[in-house]
């Protein structure tokens, strides 16, 4: 997966990035033999911020990760930066903190393939 760049003044090649990024991260998801697509992050919007030096930009957005098994959500507004860094940590707080997988179920016991469940 490549970086992030700022530096770019087509905020078409911003949106492409963020695409990219979530679809390797549900990916990734889909392709854990614990969770087997089970969990999911989705963009809900975008915004695009320019430098005053048209240097580029910056693009915004505002990501929604999802549970297929509950239906349970959580909101996050980031910029891409925040999401190339931080995105694991925050589906791993969504998974362990906002779901309770650990306290309530028992994941390595009940596992189940939602790779197909929308």
């Amino acid at each position: 997966m490549r970086e992030y760049s700022m530096k770019s003044h087509n905020r078409k090649n911003h949106q492409r990035w963020l695409n990219a990024f979530c679809r390797y991260v549900n990916r990734g998801i889909e392709k854990d033999t614990l969770w087997l697509g089970r969990f999911v992050v989705e963009q809900k919007g975008t915004a695009m911020e320019w430098f005053d030096d048209n240097s580029g930009g910056l693009l915004y957005c505002l990501l929604q990760f999802r549970d297929k098994k509950t239906g349970r959500t959580a909101l996050w507004r980031a910029n891409c930066l925040e999401v190339e860094s931080w995105m694991w940590y925050k589906m791993n707080n969504f998974i362990v903190e906002d779901c309770n997988v650990w306290e309530l179920e028992k994941p390595y016991e009940e596992v189940r393939d939602y790779r197909n469940v929308k």
